[in-house]
């Protein structure tokens, strides 16, 4: 009677007395009573926010228990899955941190480093965050770092020869033989390893070019092929840090073996396609290059590949091509200062010297903020003082190629260019000293002994210049300039027999290399020969002047003043 729904009232009172009768004698009604559904309805309208909890719950408990279930049925498989994303996670970290160590960038190592422990403590991690601190002079923080992640290894003993390392950086020799005799001999993936990196570390430092760096870089193969063998698995950081030192000592079967290997393993891996083309890049360009595109196809922001693809473009002279590849490194890393330095160079080569003066300015930059003095900061200023000298500011050259000396005291680049500055500037004794210091540096180097005679030259020390030509002939026999220069010098001493022997051996040279300055070296040939014909007529012998002459005409018959001037001989005779 009080339903609020018209249809489900009683639809007259006659119905509603006919019930009411039938309540009085006991029979069945017409009328219903409200069922369960009809009393939650009703109370889900007096209570919608409490109804609608109500059916939330009602339909998630068993979704979570079915979730919980699965869940609990599979996490072994949801945890391995977890361990692999963080294993991932550090073994990049890893990667791009012995990277950015080994070159220069010890400040972003750190950063790696650093990202790594954060998702777990390994012996990898804390020995590259240590040496990274180590090459930013902050020995007490690397010590800080071992001492702290000593507690949380399982065998702290495997840092104690890094941490011998940590003890003489702070002057604790002590500590640091002791620390050595307890260090264990390598015997492990992880020992060998730790070595094989250390080693690395030293042969850069001592310089590719060098005896001791060499040897160096021989015992890190040694342990780095040990510690790729002895891994359970293959690790990322072993095999890029074998590919890393192959490619330095610069065997071709060798960097090819460790190469094709990375590819195989890693086929999704911008870094490893990365470090394919770093083991080919001295002995197949087009195979180097072919990784490097690799590697920027999978990760364009990866700036070195794009560089090191620059610097192989450069080589197959694709000059443009090697710009572009230089300046998008650049663009993705403006602290990158190898990329800012190759583009400087890149543009000098190319004779925009304004444009290369930014570029190396910015590489001076680049330097500066990274608070680090890798070598190619001192060959930046050297650069960019060849610029200044070129256009004319030779103070400014000066002081710039004064500060590559003080930055880079045993680079003998610098030491000479400083004196070409000063010889040009005329401050010849001061361009004298920069030679020597040279020479001394690097003794296996021409062109600092013929630069040396050309400023004794100037000061008219013809004997101290010709001492220093035949210095630069003896380590290059080839060094056309020398030889010329040394026939000058010999010539203003009246010695033209010797004169004409080195104007000849410069006169072939170029003849040979189809070098346009062999017809200016065969005038000044035919005059030393002259010369000397004239100094033996006015001894007597003009018989062996005619047969001086009558050897070069045979020997040089493109030279037809030899011709001539036999003949005019033989008519005055």
């Amino acid at each position: 009677a009080l339903e609020k729904d018209r249809e489900k009232r009683y639809q007259s009172a006659a119905a509603f007395a006919d019930d009411l009768a039938a309540v009085r004698t006991l029979r069945p009604i017409a009328a219903r009573a409200v069922g369960p559904l009809g009393r939650m309805t009703r109370w889900a309208k007096r209570r919608p926010v409490l109804a609608a909890l109500t059916a939330a719950l009602i339909i998630t408990i068993p979704v979570v228990a079915g979730l919980a279930g699965y869940i609990w049925a599979n996490l072994p498989n949801i945890e391995a899955q977890r361990q692999a994303r963080i294993t991932d996670r550090v073994e990049t970290a890893l990667e791009l941190g012995w990277y950015e160590l080994h070159h220069g960038r010890a400040v972003r190592a750190v950063s790696h480093f650093e990202d790594a422990l954060q998702q777990r403590i390994v012996p990898e991690a804390v020995v590259g965050l240590a040496l990274a601190q180590l090459k930013l002079k902050q020995p007490q923080s690397a010590l800080d770092s071992l001492e702290q992640a000593e507690s949380q290894l399982p065998d702290p003993k495997v840092l104690l020869s890094v941490k011998a390392d940590v003890y003489r950086a702070l002057g604790r020799r002590r500590d640091a033989e002791k620390a050595a005799a307890q260090a264990p001999r390598p015997d492990s993936a992880l020992l060998w390893f730790v070595e094989g990196t250390r080693s690395l570390r030293r042969g850069e430092s001592a310089g590719e070019g060098t005896e001791k760096g060499q040897a160096a870089f021989a015992r890190a193969e040694a342990m780095l092929r040990r510690a790729v063998g002895a891994s359970e698995r293959p690790r990322r950081a072993y095999h890029f840090q074998l590919a890393h030192v192959v490619g330095h000592r610069g065997k071709e079967a060798t960097s090819h073996a460790v190469a094709d290997t990375l590819g195989a393993l890693w086929p999704r891996s911008a870094m490893a396609w990365f470090w394919e083309g770093y083991s080919y890049r001295r002995t197949n360009l087009e195979r180097a290059l072919d990784a490097y595109e690799k590697a920027v196809r999978l990760d364009d922001d990866l700036a070195v590949a794009h560089h090191n693809r620059g610097h192989i473009l450069r080589r197959l002279r694709r000059f443009e091509e090697a710009e572009d590849a230089y300046r998008r490194a650049t663009r993705l890393d403006p602290d990158g200062v190898l990329y800012h330095f190759n583009l400087g160079t890149l543009l000098k080569q190319l004779g925009r010297r304004e444009q290369a003066a930014v570029a190396l300015r910015d590489a001076i930059a680049a330097y500066g903020r990274a608070k680090h003095r890798h070598l190619y900061y001192v060959h930046a200023h050297i650069d960019l003082g060849m610029i200044l000298q070129h256009h004319g500011k030779l103070d400014a050259a000066i002081e710039m190629l004064r500060k590559a000396t003080e930055l880079g005291p045993r680079v003998a680049r610098a030491h000479n260019q400083l004196g070409v500055a000063l010889q040009q500037k005329r401050d010849l004794p001061s361009a004298e000293s920069a030679y020597r210091e040279a020479i001394a540096i690097d003794p296996t180097e021409a062109l600092y002994p013929y630069n040396l005679g050309t400023c004794l030259q100037d000061q008219n020390r013809l004997d101290n210049a010709v001492d220093a030509y035949r210095q630069a002939i003896s380590i290059d026999k080839d060094h056309v300039r020398a030889h010329k220069s040394l026939a000058s010098a010999l010539s203003r001493q009246s010695e033209f027999a010797t004169a004409a022997t080195h104007y000849r051996r410069a006169y072939e040279i170029e003849k040979n290399r189809n070098d346009k300055q062999a017809r200016a070296t065969s005038i000044k040939l035919h005059r030393a020969v002259q010369r000397r014909a004239r100094q033996l007529r006015r001894d007597d012998e003009l018989d062996k002047a005619i047969e001086v002459l009558q050897e070069y005409a045979t020997a040089f018959p493109e030279i037809d003043a030899f011709t001539k001037s036999l003949d005019r001989w033989k008519k005055n005779r």
